[in-house]
């Protein structure tokens, strides 16, 4: 079953695993409660679902929930001791050799987080290079911690931001901006009246949100969260998800003359 917003990838009795669209919200954030996101549209298919971990709005890519709380304590318990392998795709604007980083990241301001070695916390990312051109890189990235951001700051500090980044570097463009926000009203064109209205009075309010106003910055992020390998909570076997890049990320590579079927 596809959907505007996200692609299932797997789906059992603990576990629910979906490929998300870059800039849609997993969980409510402070433009209130009545948002129509991404854990609000799975539990009126799937039934109740409990976030597990957390993918910033702009990165698209793989992300599950638990179905009940035994799952939901193990998978948990599993990303806070780092027993969870996380993969990331990055197209970059600039170009890096293989390495693993390890700067501390602390709060900086406007919203951003930044490089401190005073009062930063501990931060390690190993980047690997895939395929690298003149405007341009993809990178495979796998945080050993989870800060806020980590990926984001550590390729800015290595002087190779993301591609489209509207916080750390810049948008490139506005155009999918517009047609994700078409995509986004039609989907809740045929939901319940008072569904429309919830949206609308959302829509209203928050006059900074791109995903609900006539957007002035895409806030996209050329991120995808690839791959997760983790132990299923039932089974107690490894299990390894992975996800098919997204069409924005296909788009990005294209601009940035790079072939990306070759390395996937």
């Amino acid at each position: 079953m596809s959907h505007e917003f996200f692609t299932p990838i797997h789906i059992d009795n603990d576990i629910i695993a979906v490929s998300k669209a870059h800039g849609l919200h997993v969980i409510p954030d402070r433009y209130g409660k009545e948002s129509l996101i991404l854990i609000n549209i799975l539990r009126e298919i799937y039934g109740e679902i409990i976030p597990v971990h957390r993918l910033d709005a702009g990165t698209g890519g793989l992300i599950i929930f638990a179905r009940n709380a035994k799952a939901h304590k193990f998978l948990c318990s599993q990303f806070e001791n780092r027993l969870v392998k996380k993969t990331y795709l990055a197209l970059t604007k600039g170009t890096i050799h293989p390495q693993t980083l390890m700067l501390p990241i602390g709060k900086g301001n406007h919203g951003k987080f930044k490089i401190n070695f005073k009062s930063g916390k501990p931060a390690i990312t190993t980047f690997i290079p895939l395929t690298m051109g003149d405007k341009g890189s993809l990178i495979e990235a796998m945080p050993l911690t989870g800060r806020t951001h980590q990926i984001r700051v550590h390729l800015k500090a290595l002087k190779a931001p993301l591609y489209d980044d509207w916080l750390y570097n810049k948008p490139q463009s506005t155009e999918g901006n517009q047609a994700e926000l078409k995509a986004y009203e039609h989907l809740h064109s045929h939901r319940p009246n008072n569904a429309n209205s919830e949206f609308q009075s959302a829509k209203s309010r928050s006059n900074d949100h791109w995903l609900y106003n006539k957007p002035q910055i895409d806030r996209r992020l050329t991120l995808f969260a690839q791959k997760l390998s983790f132990t299923h909570p039932s089974t107690g076997k490894n299990i390894t998800l992975s996800a098919p890049l997204s069409p924005f990320m296909k788009e990005r590579a294209e601009i940035l003359g790079l072939s990306v079927e070759n390395v996937l």
